[in-house]
């Protein structure tokens, strides 16, 4: 799912930062610092009502514009993106001193991959699961009978909080536009 300007307008992405141009070098290579560094992600999601529910996952990246991790589909989180996709991440170290923590803040939209996707996808979340001491994931473990599923967030909006001593100001992080997967792209 690309975002849409009508999904931008439901997520609030009306402003000129969501505009998808290009992060500055400084405040780009910090938020991928913090989201390099950090093993788990904060996932909130709520019911189509609202009533909102947060859970921390392990993650792995593609720089800042999508986010996977593996659940199972009755987990509480992933049947609530299965109802509303609309999700908000938040990344950090919270071993640091009090005061010190830099974060990286996320409005996403959020999906099981489909078997087609997660063949292609599951590659990302393996490769950081190895880093980590972890044993590689195949497809075999995401899909058709499987317990697990992977799912993506595609980053609509995203801010850093800053590690300056100063007050809560998040920074509005810009980004790169992705291309459409082939499945949405439409023909000349």
């Amino acid at each position: 799912m690309a975002t849409t300007e009508a999904g931008a307008r439901v997520v609030g992405c009306t402003d000129e930062v969501s505009k998808y141009t290009r992060v500055t070098p400084d405040a780009a290579k910090a938020s991928s610092d913090v989201v390099a560094g950090s093993k788990y992600l904060v996932l909130a999601t709520a019911t189509p009502g609202g009533t909102p529910w947060v859970t921390p996952v392990y993650f792995a990246h593609d720089d800042l514009a999508s986010f996977w991790w593996v659940s199972r589909p009755q987990a509480r989180h992933s049947r609530l993106i299965a109802a509303n996709p609309q999700v908000a991440i938040t990344v950090f170290d919270s071993s640091v001193p009090i005061g010190r923590a830099a974060a990286v803040y996320a409005e996403a939209w959020a999906a099981q991959c489909s078997d087609d996707e997660a063949a292609r996808e599951i590659c990302h979340y393996s490769a950081r699961s190895v880093r980590h001491g972890v044993k590689p994931w195949t497809v075999d473990e995401v899909t058709r009978h499987a317990a697990f599923r992977l799912y993506r967030a595609r980053t609509a909006r995203l801010w850093l909080l800053a590690d300056d001593d100063g007050p809560d100001y998040r920074i509005p992080i810009p980004l790169h536009p992705s291309p459409a997967p082939s499945s949405e792209r439409k023909p000349k």
